[in-house]
Formats: C-alpha cells, sequence, structure tokens
C-alpha cells in the first residue's frame, strides 16, 4: 500500500471544528490552522481550524472530560 505522508498540513486537509456541538467543514483561504470564530451552526462554541487527526483528539478528550468545550460567549 502506497501512503503518502505529510509533514505539516495542506489547505486541503484543515477543517473548521466546534468544541461545542462537533460540527466540521472544510476551511479554505485565507483561514490556517488555529484561527478561531464563533460557531455559525450552534452560535454558542468556539470553532478553530486544525486538522482531522487534531479534531479527533479535541473529541476524545472532551469525551473523557479531560477538556471542558470552550463557548465564545461566556
Amino acid at each position: 500500500m502506497n501512503r503518502q505522508r505529510y509533514d505539516t498540513a495542506t489547505q486541503r486537509d484543515t477543517w473548521w471544528h466546534c468544541e461545542c456541538c462537533g460540527s466540521h467543514e472544510p476551511a479554505e483561504e485565507p483561514y490556517g490552522i488555529g484561527d478561531t470564530e464563533p460557531c455559525i451552526v450552534c452560535g454558542e462554541g468556539v470553532a478553530r481550524v486544525m486538522t482531522l487527526q487534531a479534531g479527533a483528539r479535541l473529541e476524545s478528550a472532551i469525551a473523557r472530560g479531560v477538556l471542558t468545550p470552550r463557548r465564545c460567549y461566556s
């Protein structure tokens, strides 16, 4: 199996991910990893640009109770 490895995230594999509701959608230029905005789906959470792998780690930490989701209006 031929696997391609990425050392840095490309624009194609960055996603908006909401810490509160878990929604996600592709991020497009000019947004890059680490940018944040209020979530347009739930209106309460902070959506952050990240890779899918980082989003999975975030959701896992929230599910285990290690991390509390950030709200944009707290």
